[in-house]
C-alpha cells in the first residue's frame, strides 16, 4: 500500500506538471488525492487533451506506486455548418 505522504507528494508533482502545460485547458484541470492515488477532474474540448493530461500524470503515479482515476470530461462541440450524417460541407438542396 502507498503511504499518504507518497500520494501527497505525487499530487503536488502532478499539479505542478499540469500547471506547466502550454495548453490552458490542461492547466485548469484539478488533481485530488484518494487513499490509493489521484483523481484527475475537469473539462477539456478534445479527447487528445484528456490523454495528454493523463500521460503527464501517469509517470508521477507510476513512480509513487499509486493509481490514476481519470474523470476528465470531453465537452461535446457542435460542428459549425456541417451535418456529419450527410457529409462535410453539404447543405440542404445541394
Amino acid at each position: 500500500m502507498v503511504s499518504c505522504s507518497e500520494i501527497t507528494h505525487a499530487c503536488l508533482q502532478a499539479r505542478q506538471l499540469l500547471a506547466q502545460s502550454p495548453i490552458r485547458e490542461i492547466r485548469r484541470l484539478r488533481v485530488e488525492e484518494t487513499e490509493s492515488g489521484l483523481i484527475l477532474r475537469g473539462v477539456v474540448s478534445r479527447y487528445y487533451f484528456k490523454q495528454l493530461a493523463q500521460e503527464r500524470v501517469r509517470l508521477v503515479c507510476q513512480r509513487a506506486g499509486c493509481d490514476i482515476i481519470n474523470q476528465i470530461h470531453v465537452r461535446q462541440t457542435q460542428l459549425r455548418g456541417r451535418t456529419p450524417h450527410r457529409g462535410i460541407g453539404l447543405r440542404e438542396g445541394n
